[in-house]
């Protein structure tokens, strides 16, 4: 049997989706990528990752989940969203990487473009997919995104209907 192992230069280059918000991979996590572009705050969507000895704990957050059919990425959506706002409200950028970049933590990305910028999922994937084509997260966490777009509409239908 023959494994494929992607190359370095095979590698989508670490991307900025909004500012001071970055999706990459487990190998953009080193102290000299993360300083030429700024970042000084790391979400890993990664049960294995090692939380890099330069990073303090406050600027360091882990959802430890695999690239998986059965892994609840739901759960920790309002965690991770509070992490990268608040980050971005000190001005300062955010890494969200999973191992390759595909499928962890572009779900993730896509839910905080979703909060931020009020997206629905289908606008709120293409908007990250045009910036990192190689995203492809998983059916299961694109299943929890949509559980998250109804979630996310029955507080605006309720938050309306209680101003009326």
């Amino acid at each position: 049997m023959v494994f494929y192992r992607e190359r370095e230069s095979d590698r989508p280059p670490l991307t900025l989706i909004l500012p001071h918000l970055y999706l990459g991979a487990e190998t953009d996590v080193t102290q000299d990528c993360l300083s030429s572009q700024g970042i000084s705050y790391v979400l890993s969507v990664s049960r294995c990752c090692p939380q890099p000895a330069f990073l303090p704990q406050s600027q360091y957050f882990r959802i430890p989940i695999d690239d998986s059919l059965r892994d609840e990425l739901l759960p920790w959506i309002p965690e991770a969203l509070q992490f990268i706002d608040g980050a971005r409200s000190l001005g300062c950028s955010v890494l969200v990487h999973c191992a390759a970049g595909v499928s962890r933590s572009p779900a993730l990305t896509v839910a905080y473009v979703m909060y931020r910028l009020g997206l629905d999922l289908d606008d709120a994937y293409r908007f990250v997919k045009e910036r990192r084509p190689s995203i492809s997260p998983n059916f299961n966490f694109l299943g929890q995104l949509q559980s998250f777009q109804d979630l996310r509409r029955r507080h605006t239908d309720h938050v309306e209907s209680n101003l009326s």
